[in-house]
C-alpha cells in the first residue's frame, strides 16, 4: 500500500504583494484622517561664515589637528592586559555587513520568519489532491466437512462440498481532495480476480470483479463555507507577514544603532586628536612663555 501528495495547491498568494498593499492601506488612512492645512516649509539659515571662509579653509586646516585623517596612527594607550592596543580599520559598509551577519537578534527573526513560510505551505497542503493505489492477494485452501442434506432408501442423499481452495487478487486506486468549501471530492477504481479451483461449475472461472466509485460530500451546517476552511490559511500568512514586518524592524534598528555607535566612535577619535592637539600646543606656549 502505498500514497502519493501531489505538491500543487489549489490555493496560491503573494504575501510580499498583500503586504504592501496592507501597508499602503494603513499609511492612506493615516493621511486621510489628517486635518488640512498649509504645508510649513523649513528653510535652513545661509552659512555665511562657511562662504566667507571658504577661500581660507586650506589655511585653517593647516593651523589646526588634522583630522580628515580620522586618527590614523592615533595612540591610545596600552590595552587592558598592557600590552599594545590592536589597531583595525572598518567603514561603515562593512560594520553594517558584519553586524547584519553575526546579529542573534537578526538570526533568530530570520528562523522564525522561515518557520512562519512553512506554516502557510502546511496550511495550504490540506488542499492538495491524495493519490493512493493498493494490491491484495489471498491464497485459501481450506478443508472442511461435507454437507449432507436428504437421502434414505434409493434416493441418495445431496452431498454439498465445503472445502475451499481459491485464489483471490486485486489492486484499488483513488484521488480525492477536498474543497474550500468544506466539501469531498474522490474518484476510485478497482478490480479483483478470482478463481476458484475445486469447482467446475462455474462460469467464468476465473473471473473479474470491476467497480468504479464516484463520492461527492459536503456539509451544510458546522464546517461549510470558504472562510471557515481558509481560516489557517489565512492566520498562517498573517503570521508570516508579521515575520517579514519583525524583520525588516530588526534590521532598521540594527542599522540605526551601528551607523550610530560608528560615527560616535569616529567622533570620540577626532576629540582625541583635538585634544592631543590642543595639549601639545599648550606645552609649546608655555616653552615660550617660559624662554621669555
Amino acid at each position: 500500500m502505498f500514497t502519493l501528495v501531489s505538491c500543487q495547491s489549489p490555493l496560491e498568494g503573494d504575501a510580499q504583494r498583500q503586504l504592501n498593499e496592507a501597508v499602503n492601506a494603513s499609511i492612506q488612512r493615516e493621511l486621510n484622517a489628517m486635518p488640512d492645512a498649509d504645508p510649513q516649509i523649513t528653510l535652513s539659515p545661509d552659512n555665511i561664515l562657511g562662504e566667507e571662509l571658504s577661500s581660507r579653509k586650506a589655511e585653517l586646516d593647516a593651523l589646526g589637528p588634522q583630522v580628515s585623517s580620522a586618527g590614523a596612527g592615533l595612540d591610545v594607550g596600552a590595552s587592558l592586559d598592557g600590552g599594545d592596543m590592536p589597531v583595525a580599520s572598518i567603514s561603515l559598509e562593512s560594520a553594517i555587513q558584519s553586524a547584519v551577519e553575526n546579529n542573534l537578534g537578526v538570526q533568530q527573526t530570520r528562523i522564525n520568519q522561515g518557520i512562519s513560510a512553512a506554516e502557510v505551505v502546511r496550511a495550504e497542503a490540506a488542499f492538495d489532491a491524495v493519490f493512493g493505489a493498493g494490491v491484495d492477494f489471498a491464497r485459501i485452501n481450506e478443508n472442511n466437512p461435507d454437507l449432507v442434506i436428504g437421502g434414505g432408501g434409493i434416493v441418495p442423499p445431496d452431498v454439498f462440498v465445503q472445502d475451499q481452495d481459491l485464489r483471490q487478487w486485486g489492486f484499488t486506486t483513488d484521488l480525492s481532495t477536498r474543497t474550500t468549501s468544506g466539501g469531498q471530492i474522490g474518484i476510485g477504481f478497482g478490480s479483483q480476480n478470482q478463481a476458484i479451483f475445486n469447482s467446475s461449475s462455474l462460469d467464468p472461472n476465473p473471473a473479474w470483479n470491476t467497480d468504479v466509485t464516484l463520492g461527492v460530500g459536503q456539509p451544510l451546517l458546522r464546517g461549510f463555507g470558504e472562510d471557515v476552511n481558509t481560516a489557517e490559511i489565512q492566520l498562517a500568512r498573517n503570521a508570516d507577514r508579521r515575520s517579514a514586518v519583525e524583520i525588516r524592524s530588526e534590521l532598521l534598528d540594527l542599522l540605526v544603532n551601528v551607523e550610530s555607535a560608528y560615527w560616535n566612535l569616529a567622533f570620540a577619535r577626532q576629540r582625541l586628536v583635538v585634544s592631543d592637539w590642543l595639549v601639545a600646543e599648550g606645552e609649546r606656549i608655555r616653552v615660550i612663555l617660559d624662554s621669555r
